[in-house]
């Protein structure tokens, strides 16, 4: 099952997309049919170590937004869930998307492989489509999706919003996710709702804030 929606809002500092392309795609891959997976080895957000551009956009997103930092680490804590990150500089010439993912189930895990587009946006723009997937990935990841690819459509049919309600493609959490962390790369002032009262407000269960070292996640503000 193959989603679309029209997110038009991530250039230049404001949600805003020029034009008639779309800017991202959640569709449902069938256990059988998924990508090769990258050489990398975390054990949960995986990254080609070819793949440069994916690699500087995560750093840049820790060092400027308190919140892509507690979102990354909770990514990191998801429980049997492999998310395959790719920068794609063809994506839209050959998708017309701006961002895409594609999640199914398969032996017990959740996979999900995520790609944006890469070179045409300015590093704000490319930022925020990564933090918009990986909180389209959370927000799966929180489903019932061990009945399987089956019940992780069903869940996002469930949430889309408005017309992408017919192609179950857009939910409301990724974008305010992606609106915070925009605000915190544009250096806002802090006051704003934090990542686990939007998750609370779309009954979101997020996994833990510790990441590896063993040291709370900052959930505040620069």
């Amino acid at each position: 099952m193959a989603t679309r929606t029209s997110l038009a809002w991530i250039l230049l500092g404001a949600l805003v997309l020029a034009g008639t392309q779309r800017g991202d795609a959640v569709a449902i891959r069938v256990p059988g049919t998924q990508d090769a997976r990258p050489v990398a080895s975390p054990v949960v957000l995986r990254i080609d170590r070819r793949d440069k551009m994916t690699a500087r956009q995560l750093t840049q997103l820790r060092a400027g937004s308190a919140t892509a930092r507690e979102l990354l680490v909770r990514v990191g804590n998801l429980q049997d869930t492999i998310l395959i990150v790719r920068a794609d500089p063809a994506l839209v010439g050959r998708s017309r998307l701006y961002g895409r993912s594609r999640f199914w189930v398969n032996s017990g895990e959740l996979f999900g492989y995520i790609q944006y587009q890469a070179g045409t946006l300015n590093s704000l723009g490319t930022q925020c489509l990564i933090v918009h997937e990986l909180a389209h990935a959370m927000e799966i990841a929180s489903a019932d999706w061990k009945a399987g690819t089956t019940a992780v459509r069903d869940f996002v049919l469930s949430r889309a919003l408005g017309l992408s309600q017919a192609d179950g493609s857009e939910t409301e959490f990724p974008q305010q996710v992606a609106l915070l962390v925009l605000g915190e790369l544009q250096g806002a002032a802090a006051g704003g709702r934090t990542l686990e009262q939007i998750a609370e407000a779309h009954h979101i269960a997020l996994p833990p804030a510790i990441p590896a070292d063993g040291l709370q996640a900052s959930a505040g503000r620069h």
